[in-house]
C-alpha cells in the first residue's frame, strides 16, 4: 500500500493524526489524539503487541472472543483495538478523562482491504468508472450544535479509551486494480467532493475542493493506493 497524506490549517483547531506504517505487516494505523495528552503511542505499542503475536499464532488467545461473522484479520484488529481501548481507559480516564483518539487502521491480506474506524477519518472508495462512494463515516459533534450563524471548532464524537466498551466500524472489501481510498478528517464532507472522477482525485485536487467549500475549517486527508 502506498500512502502519503497532509493537513490544512483553517480557522480552528483539529489535531494533527499520529501514523504508523508497518514494515513488517501490510498494516497502517491512524491514531488523532484529543486531550492533555497524546494516547497515540500506547495505541500503537498495544495494537501491535497483539497483531504481531497473532500472525505468528493463529490460536493466541485474548480476553475478547472471536466474532464468527468476521475474518480472521477482521477479528485481529477488532481485538487489538479493544485492547487498546481498555489499556487507555485503564491508564489515562479511569479517574478522570485526559487522553482519547480517533482510529483508522486498516489491514491488507492478498485481495483483502480490511479497516476498523473509531471516529474519524471518514472513508472514501475512488474506483475508475465510478463516482467516490462513502464507506465509512463517523459525523464529530458540530453536527449537533452548529448553525450557520454559529461556526464551532471540530468536536470528536467517539474516541478510543474514554469508556470501558467501545464503538466501532469494521468492514472489508475486495479492491479493483487502480483503487484508491481517500481519508477526511473534517466536520463536513462537501458534496462537490463526490463528483470528481477516480482518474483526477489526488491530494492537490482534494485539499483544493474542501478549502474552496469553507476554507476556515480545518481538515486532515490521507491517500491510499491499493
Amino acid at each position: 500500500m502506498n500512502f502519503e497524506s497532509r493537513s490544512y490549517g483553517g480557522k480552528y483547531f483539529r489535531p494533527s493524526p499520529d501514523i504508523h506504517q508497518d514494515e513488517g505487516l501490510p498494516l497502517l494505523i491512524i491514531s488523532t489524539p484529543w486531550g492533555v495528552s497524546n494516547g497515540s503511542q500506547k495505541v500503537f505499542d498495544r495494537m501491535l503487541e497483539y497483531l504481531q503475536l497473532a500472525q505468528k499464532d493463529e490460536e493466541i488467545t485474548s480476553p475478547f472472543p472471536r466474532q464468527t461473522c468476521l475474518g480472521s484479520v477482521a477479528n485481529n484488529l477488532r481485538i487489538a483495538t479493544l485492547l487498546a481501548n481498555a489499556a487507555l481507559y485503564k491508564e489515562e480516564n479511569q479517574t478522570e478523562y485526559s487522553s482519547g483518539t480517533e482510529l483508522f487502521a486498516c489491514y491488507k491480506e492478498d485481495n483483502e482491504f480490511t479497516w476498523i474506524q473509531v471516529g474519524q477519518p471518514n472513508i472514501v472508495l475512488c474506483r475508475e468508472g465510478e463516482t467516490p462512494m462513502p464507506l465509512g463515516s463517523f459525523p464529530d459533534l458540530v453536527l449537533d450544535f452548529e448553525r450557520q450563524e454559529t461556526r464551532l471548532s471540530p468536536l470528536p464524537s467517539n474516541l478510543i479509551g474514554i469508556e470501558n466498551s467501545l464503538n466501532l466500524n469494521i468492514s472489508s472489501f475486495r479492491p479493483n486494480k487502480g483503487d484508491k481510498i481517500l481519508l477526511i478528517s473534517r466536520s463536513r464532507v462537501p458534496g462537490t467532493l463526490f463528483s470528481l472522477e477516480n482518474k483526477d482525485i489526488n491530494l492537490d485536487l482534494v485539499s483544493r475542493t474542501l478549502a474552496k467549500d469553507r476554507e476556515d475549517q480545518p481538515f486532515w486527508l490521507g491517500l491510499i493506493e491499493i
